[in-house]
């Protein structure tokens, strides 16, 4: 039997957090789910069901934001709000946990925040908590694409006059799938963000650099997963920061054919058998 839950809870900063856990009878092990820029929890309803099936237990929220989450569209004060969210959301998590493994996965933008809470402060708190492993799905490390010059250009000064402006992010859900099907809903989706505001960007590349400088230091098992089509986060940067790791136990798989949400690409099956193998290798 499965048991579900879902609401709000309240970020450090009294912001309001829509989340969903799913918790089975006889649960191995629990995983957070950290989702991707514009995304939502609800676009994950089949990886969910497939963890389930494995009996590991999922929590996901909305980031600040997102979804069903409150905040402006795609708006951020500091990069830091994100990770005291997640520490947050990872805390709570750990309480109904029972002394079971925790492992966060992460996507794209979720896996820049999840680097980043444990760049900073985090990778303790994590050890503390049970965090067992990372599961990183196309980390946002790098662009794989030159953004136009009138986006980037002003962003600095954007940052400081008009943070929350609201910019279309120009991505077509074709760039995140080659199921046709999926690019149908994702067009439908009214929860999903097509915007990106200034202060957002300038946030994200500070913390990319500084996520790219501490691979080194990250000593937590890591599985790194990616498309070898993505159009919008570099593989290459994502395979240069995998180099930089010291911890022993790490690994890196490909698919060669998939884009961006490989969670939602076709033959997503054998991401998700990955992911759950990945998990049960290390319970």
């Amino acid at each position: 039997m499965n048991h579900h839950q879902e609401g709000h809870f309240s970020a450090p900063d009294g912001t309001r957090l829509w989340f969903e856990r799913d918790v089975p009878d006889g649960a191995r092990a629990h995983i957070v789910l950290v989702h991707g820029y514009g995304d939502h929890l609800g676009r994950y309803r089949t990886f969910r069901d497939a963890m389930l099936a494995e009996r590991f237990a999922v929590h996901a929220y909305d980031v600040r934001g997102h979804g069903r989450s409150d905040g402006a569209r795609g708006a951020v004060r500091d990069f830091s709000e994100y990770a005291r969210e997640l520490e947050a959301f990872v805390r709570s998590s750990h309480a109904l946990a029972g002394g079971l493994p925790i492992f966060l996965v992460a996507h794209s933008h979720g896996a820049l925040i999840t680097l980043g809470w444990l760049a900073g402060a985090g990778a303790e708190t994590a050890r503390t908590l049970g965090v067992r492993g990372l599961v990183l799905s196309a980390p946002y490390l790098g662009l794989a694409f030159t953004p136009p010059a009138w986006k980037t250009a002003p962003a600095v000064l954007l940052s400081r006059l008009l943070p929350d402006a609201p910019i279309p992010t120009g991505i077509s859900s074709a760039d995140l799938s080659r199921d046709e099907t999926w690019q149908q809903s994702t067009d439908r989706d009214p929860l999903y963000g097509r915007k990106a505001t200034p202060r957002w960007f300038t946030e994200h590349t500070r913390v990319q650099g500084e996520v790219l400088a501490a691979g080194a230091r990250l000593r937590i098992p890591v599985l790194l997963m990616l498309p070898g089509e993505d159009r919008l986060a570099s593989a290459a940067v994502s395979r240069r920061w995998f180099e930089t790791l010291t911890t022993p136990d790490r690994r890196l798989r490909e698919w060669p054919s998939m884009r961006h949400e490989i969670f939602n690409e076709l033959g997503k099956e054998d991401v998700y058998a990955e992911t759950s193998r990945w998990i049960s290798e290390h319970l």
